[in-house]
């Protein structure tokens, strides 16, 4: 395997990790945040929110280094 695929190939690798990542703290964050809600707890409240924002954050940086590294057609 030549050395550009290698490395197209880690970033491929690294673009789904944080997409698998982000998904995964978006899931954890609204359970946390719906426990939080449904027993009036505050701190679980804030905390699931801060999870929440973390893993769309995660998505959100995922798609723009996407984009910009995009050649341009």
């Amino acid at each position: 395997m030549s050395h550009v695929g290698l490395e197209k190939e880690e970033a491929t690798l690294q673009f789904l990790l944080k997409k698998i990542i982000g998904v995964g703290l978006l899931a954890v964050g609204l359970v946390i945040l719906a426990t939080g809600m449904t027993y009036a707890y505050v701190g679980l409240t804030v905390l699931g929110s801060a999870i929440l924002l973390v893993g769309a954050g995660l998505l959100a940086l995922k798609i723009v280094l996407r984009n910009r590294s995009a050649p341009n057609a």
